[in-house]
């Protein structure tokens, strides 16, 4: 995040005395007046020195979205000055991300605006929220029996990053529930075939992994899953061996028919026909 105007200023009458005999090396080039106002700021503002800076512990805390563009061009900038003529190349997929992150619609939900006023939600208030559950005392009780949450018109990647965060935070959340199973939750994952694949996501790598151990520890803890999907053939095999119940209804692929024989080996070859 930029430093406050106040700070700047603070800064600045600091160190006017010392100012004339400092001499920067930016690689090898030679300092000028641009370049120390790029990384140091100006009247107006700006820079990326921030003073007694002190770096948080990881607790969802919100930062200026707009300013990580600025900060990764800079981190390039210094790699390029030190003799490093690769390192655009190699961050350019990178950078194409990022660029998407802060042009697509549908990414808006990633763009805080910590300067904007307004207060992040807390992870225990979204939680209970999205679960549906109400603070009593000490401890939580259920609120609302169904909670949707619509993501049909969103992009699979997004779709499968969210639906794997929101369940890692669920299953968290039941872990260290005290006593065990006090409110269970069963989740009905729509369309599983988005987010549930067989094959390693193109997207996010380790997406699907939560609900292979959701399926095969969540029900201890009280979370128990119901996959829904067109397709079982690109479902993830762990997740549909730890299933106990099977309903099948007018499946003709090869491959899915094939799939549903492996999975239920007590079903004969005329109920499959």
């Amino acid at each position: 995040m930029s430093p406050e105007p106040t700070a700047l200023l603070h800064r600045r009458d600091k160190h006017k005395k010392i100012e004339p005999y400092i001499k920067i090396s930016f690689g090898q080039m030679a300092d000028t007046k641009g370049l120390s106002e790029y990384i140091c700021g100006n009247e107006k503002g700006g820079g990326f020195l921030i003073d007694d800076l002190k770096l948080p512990a990881y607790s969802n805390l919100p930062f200026e979205f707009s300013a990580l563009g600025d900060d990764l061009d800079l981190a390039i900038l210094y790699e390029e000055a030190h003799g490093n003529r690769q390192i655009r190349d190699y961050c350019a997929q990178m950078l194409t991300r990022f660029k998407s992150l802060e042009e697509r619609p549908e990414y808006a939900f990633l763009r805080h605006n910590a300067l904007s006023g307004g207060t992040a939600l807390s992870q225990d208030k979204f939680l209970a929220d999205l679960l549906g559950l109400e603070a009593e005392g000490d401890g939580w009780i259920k609120k609302n029996q169904i909670v949707i949450v619509d993501m049909n018109a969103v992009e699979d990647e997004v779709v499968e990053l969210v639906a794997s965060v929101l369940a890692r935070m669920t299953l968290r959340l039941l872990r260290k529930a005290d006593p065990r199973n006090r409110f269970p939750i069963h989740l009905l994952l729509e369309e599983a075939h988005r987010y549930i694949s067989e094959k390693t996501s193109r997207y996010a790598i380790d997406a699907g992994k939560i609900y292979e151990r959701i399926a095969k520890e969540g029900r201890k803890y009280g979370l128990f899953v119901l996959v829904a999907s067109q397709r079982p053939s690109e479902l993830s095999k762990t997740v549909l061996s730890q299933c106990s119940n099977f309903v099948i209804h007018r499946i003709q692929n090869p491959d899915d028919l094939s799939q549903i024989r492996q999975m239920t080996p007590f079903i004969s070859d005329a109920v499959l026909k």
